[in-house]
């Protein structure tokens, strides 16, 4: 008996503890990887890691739910966003107040090796929505989506999204 409550005791520890890594918010996880699922399809291949670059910039006002990005009216899909993707997307957030889905203003970058590629988009514009086939055209494979929101407040909404193309 005794054994099997020392068991029991270590499978919740277990548990509790795989929760409240997984359940971490982005202030709390800011230095850990994620990892990113769209090579699990791809057998051989290392498993790539994502940073979203999360820079804490105060008080975050809302709920960013685990993936605030939408495209085409859907929950954003890693596994099968590619060149060709199209729709409007949008960075969302859930209101603290009444719990409706509410746009958030952003802006969006290309990154290549490292660096900004130039004529990707407009600096100093902010969206709230954006046809992805107007920053696609300048994009490669390999190249990095930064969405960035605008306002300080919403900063654990930033996502980096790298652009593969379809399949392995």
């Amino acid at each position: 008996m005794k054994l099997l409550t020392k068991s029991a005791a270590v499978v919740l520890v277990l548990i509790v503890c795989t929760t409240l890594v997984k359940g971490q918010t982005p202030r709390c996880a800011s230095f850990v990887f994620k990892p990113d699922f769209l090579m699990l399809s791809c057998p051989g291949l290392p498993l790539k890691t994502i940073d979203n670059e999360y820079v804490d910039r105060g008080e975050a006002i809302g709920n960013f739910y685990c993936n605030p990005l939408r495209l085409a009216g859907s929950v954003f899909d890693y596994n099968t966003f590619t060149l060709e993707s199209k729709g409007e997307l949008q960075l969302v957030k859930g209101d603290p107040k009444t719990g409706k889905m509410v746009d958030i203003p952003f802006s969006i970058h290309l990154r290549r090796d490292g660096k900004l590629v130039a004529g990707s988009c407009v600096d100093g514009v902010v969206y709230t929505r954006i046809d992805i086939a107007t920053i696609l055209e300048f994009a490669e494979k390999g190249d990095e989506l930064i969405v960035e929101p605008f306002n300080k407040e919403d900063w654990p909404a930033k996502r980096i999204v790298r652009i593969e193309p379809q399949g392995c």
